[in-house]
C-alpha cells in the first residue's frame, strides 16, 4: 500500500503513516518498522546454518552439533540477540506468544526467529523467512521446494503441517523402535501447546504422513 501513494507522489502521507505505525509498536526497532516484500533466496544452501542455529537454540552446550538428547531448551536463546527479536517480532506482526528462560514462543515465530538469526549477519543485504513471505505462514508453496518424501530432506528444512498449525526444524533423521522419522527442534510443541517451550522430540514418518505436514528447502527471503 505504502508503494502505491509513493508512486502516486503521495510520498508525505506515506512517511506519516509509518512513523505512526512505529510509534504504535513501541519496542519495535525503527529501521524495521514495516517489513519488506518477499523473494527468492538466492546465496545457496543454507540449510546446514540453519540446522546449526535450531541446535544452538536448544542448548549453548550444543555448539552446533544434535548430539544433546535435551528434551526441553535451557537458556534463554531469545534474549541473547535483542536486536534479532525485535527484527523477527515486527516481519512476524508481534504474533510472538511467551519467550523467555527456555521459551521461544509460537512455533511460526520461533522458525521465523532461527531463519534470521542463521543469514542475517551474512552481508547479503537480506536474510531467509518464512514460505511466500509476507503471505500466510501456511500457504502452499512451489512443489519444488516442498516435499513429503521424508527421506529426501536434509536438516535444517522446515517441515509444515496446515492441519496441526505447526512448525518445525529438522535436526537429524533416525530409525527408532522399527520406525523412520525425524527428530526435530521447535516451540510450543514439547510439554504441550500454550507452554511456549523450546524442544526436541522424535516423530516417526507415520505420524508425519497423517498429520499432513510437508517439508520445506528454506529459500525465501526478505531484505535485511
Amino acid at each position: 500500500m505504502l508503494k502505491q501513494f509513493l508512486h502516486k507522489g503521495m510520498k508525505g502521507f506515506a512517511i506519516s503513516l509509518l512513523l505512526a505505525l512505529v510509534a504504535g509498536f513501541g519496542m519495535v526497532d525503527n529501521s524495521w518498522a514495516i517489513s519488506g516484500e518477499g523473494h527468492p533466496w538466492t546465496h545457496g544452501d543454507w540449510s546446514s546454518r540453519v540446522a546449526w542455529e535450531a541446535r544452538y537454540a536448544l542448548s549453548q552446550s550444543s555448539n552446533g552439533t544434535s548430539g544433546t538428547q535435551t528434551s526441553y531448551g535451557n537458556w534463554n536463546y531469545v534474549a541473547s540477540d535483542w536486536y534479532a527479536y525485535n527484527k523477527a517480532a515486527t516481519e512476524a506482526g508481534w504474533v510472538v506468544g511467551t519467550v523467555g528462560n527456555q521459551k521461544g514462543g509460537w512455533c511460526t515465530f520461533f522458525v521465523r526467529l532461527v531463519l534470521f538469526r542463521s543469514t542475517y549477519w551474512t552481508g547479503y543485504g537480506d536474510h531467509l523467512t518464512t514460505p511466500q513471505y509476507p503471505d500466510k505462514v501456511y500457504a502452499n508453496v512451489n512443489s519444488g521446494y516442498m516435499t513429503n518424501q521424508y527421506g529426501s530432506v536434509q536438516p535444517g528444512w522446515i517441515f509444515i503441517s496446515s492441519d496441526k498449525m505447526h512448525y518445525a526444524i529438522a535436526d537429524s533423521r533416525a530409525l527408532i523402535n522399527g520406525q523412520w522419522g525425524w527428530w526435530f527442534i521447535d516451540s510450543n510443541y514439547v510439554g504441550g501447546n500454550g507452554n511456549f517451550y523450546i524442544g526436541r522430540h522424535f516423530m516417526p514418518d507415520g505420524k508425519l504422513s497423517s498429520d499432513n505436514y510437508w517439508a520445506w528447502y528454506p529459500s525465501q527471503a526478505t531484505l535485511n
